[in-house]
């Protein structure tokens, strides 16, 4: 075994699930963009717009679904989603290996407070798959651009991990920080 690996076998792929690519799919069925992917030992963890999977590689079977408990504003299904799932990130988070996976989400308004989008992150444990922690960010406010809102995490260190968000067509992407 090497570590990085210098070749793959070919001809013993799994498929992964069909919801690895949905609303990647044009209407004539081409990928149009890569699945969101992060690889930990034998497990594949698959970000959609609406769902955190873990696939055994060797077997191809779901072992986990995690789902945000906002309603996901890309729903994940549809042929050309707008709002695109960011590849999840493997990062040692509190001592442990877990996957951070951001989720844009729809949180419903208290009192006063109309709904609003807000950044759902959740963190899984990566070698058992639980889910570990969940942390709603607020996003700066664009005017309502929102349906096209992408979000990406980077990493985590030492408690601290950087996100973004921002309207796909922005300029200018700010970054933040969270406590993890």
């Amino acid at each position: 075994m090497h570590d990085p690996p210098t070749t793959f076998a070919v001809g013993h792929g799994r498929t992964m699930p069909e919801t690895a690519v949905a609303g990647r799919l044009s209407a004539g069925g081409t990928l149009m963009s890569n699945p969101s992917v992060a690889l930990y030992r034998g497990t594949a963890f698959i970000a959609t717009t609406d769902r955190l999977q873990a696939v055994d590689t060797a077997t191809g079977q779901i072992t986990t679904t995690v789902t945000p408990q906002g309603m996901p504003v890309g729903s994940g299904d549809g042929w050309a989603d707008t709002v695109l799932a960011s590849a999840p990130v493997l990062a040692t988070a509190r001592g442990t290996e877990t996957v951070i996976t951001p989720f844009v989400v729809q949180q419903t308004g208290t009192g006063t407070q109309a709904d609003h989008t807000v950044v759902e992150v959740t963190g899984v444990n990566a070698a058992t798959g639980k889910l570990i922690w969940r942390l709603t960010l607020r996003p700066p406010h664009w005017d309502d651009v929102y349906s096209d809102l992408r979000t990406s995490i980077v990493g985590a260190e030492g408690g601290v991990s950087p996100w973004c968000a921002s309207p796909r067509k922005a300029a200018i992407t700010p970054w933040r920080t969270a406590s993890i």
